[in-house]
């Protein structure tokens, strides 16, 4: 593997290799439509991984720059899978510019493998004081969301 490069730039997604992963791949996005995935991408900030230019790996923030952010999306391509892509993206954005104020950062993962990854720069379960303060509205999934 080449060393891999690391963008913050929106210009340099690969949206279809994106797209296809989170549809296709993913058990979190599968369902969430063309239309729907494009608008997430446009109002996140988006880390994505390159070797020899080909996309490799993904992640986004949703955040409002100042005092909050959601990691989500993150994945990497089997084929580069266990090489260091997805810890190079997680320091990216923990260490990016535009996120030095942001106090709360939240991220979830139902896959163990990668919640062991996540606990290597710090992320933790939240105490039970947080998480008694935790709510959601159940996922809802409209006609619009799947376009």
């Amino acid at each position: 593997m080449e060393k891999i490069t690391i963008s913050d730039s929106q210009a340099d997604i690969d949206f279809e290799f994106v797209y296809q992963f989170l549809s296709e791949q993913s058990i979190w996005a599968s369902g969430v439509g063309r239309t729907t995935q494009r608008r997430a991408l446009d109002n996140s900030l988006c880390i994505s991984a390159f070797n020899n230019g080909k996309q490799v790996g993904f992640a986004r923030v949703v955040t409002d720059y100042a005092t909050f952010a959601w990691v989500d999306d993150v994945f990497v391509d089997e084929a580069v899978r266990g090489q260091g892509v997805a810890h190079q993206m997680i320091s990216t954005i923990l260490n990016h510019d535009k996120l030095q104020s942001v106090a709360s950062c939240w991220l979830s993962s139902s896959n163990p493998v990668a919640r062991a990854l996540f606990a290597k720069p710090g992320f933790t379960r939240p105490d039970e004081a947080r998480l008694d303060k935790l709510m959601a509205q159940p996922k809802r999934q409209n006609n619009s969301y799947k376009r």
